[in-house]
């Protein structure tokens, strides 16, 4: 029988070796190497009993050939991964998101400072002009000198630039700074400026003052040249 080194038998028989089961009937092995005994060239087979620890020269009649020969000193790596060819080139894309989202919050908080600032001045505002109107009602004028100081007053353009509450409701999300302006009848007043003009968050906000009561006025947001938001406090 040609066996080769690493081919897998099974015993045929149970093999006693000094009154001690070296193998058992069907007890699978594998032969390390054929090497004839000088004395005995029919005990070829080199195994190793599991039971005795101890390599033992089996013969043909020994054996059954059960298994292709095993390679133990070849192993099979698994082929390398491929990393994706777009991996690379798509993490830089996700960066700028968090910088869009920072932006993004950056404005809001500066929308709402603005509001609450507007807020905080027209109550201000009023507060001193309800002081002012408590000393101007002790004053009293002639019918002749209230019509001089009509005469005197210039006359008010058609479309004043202050804002009313009929321009503010005109105004709609969208619109570019110089559709307002031209609604309102004059420019705002620039609060704050965020980024350069260009980039997709710059961000400008104005300041109207406005028809009503005192310190009436409205505030506009563009984002990107369109507006974003607006708000308003004692406008008629």
């Amino acid at each position: 029988m040609n066996v080769q080194p690493g081919t897998k038998v099974t015993i045929a028989n149970d093999i006693l070796v000094n009154n001690q089961i070296a193998f058992s009937k069907g007890e699978e092995v594998v032969v390390e190497k054929t090497s004839p005994n000088p004395k005995q060239p029919d005990y070829k087979h080199v195994v190793t009993s599991v039971k005795l620890g101890t390599k033992f020269q089996l013969r043909d009649s020994d054996i059954i050939l059960t298994a292709l020969p095993t390679q133990p000193h070849m192993r099979t790596s698994a082929p390398p991964r491929m990393q994706p060819p777009n991996v690379a080139a798509r993490q830089p894309v996700q960066q700028p998101s968090k910088n869009k989202n920072t932006t993004a919050l950056v404005v809001a908080a500066i929308v709402v400072v603005l509001l609450v600032t507007g807020v905080i001045v027209a109550v201000v505002v009023s507060q001193l002009g309800n002081d002012g109107s408590k000393g101007t009602d002790v004053k009293s004028t002639t019918g002749q000198e209230e019509q001089d100081v009509e005469q005197a007053a210039p006359a008010q353009p058609a479309n004043s630039p202050k804002m009313s509450m009929a321009e503010f409701s005109q105004i709609q999300s969208g619109m570019s700074y110089e559709q307002v302006v031209q609604i309102v009848g004059g420019p705002g007043e620039k609060l704050s400026e965020t980024g350069s003009p260009g980039e997709v968050y710059y961000t400008v906000a104005y300041m109207w003052e406005g028809e009503g009561s005192l310190g009436a006025n409205a505030n506009c947001m563009f984002q990107s040249g369109a507006l974003v938001n607006k708000a308003q406090i004692g406008l008629k």
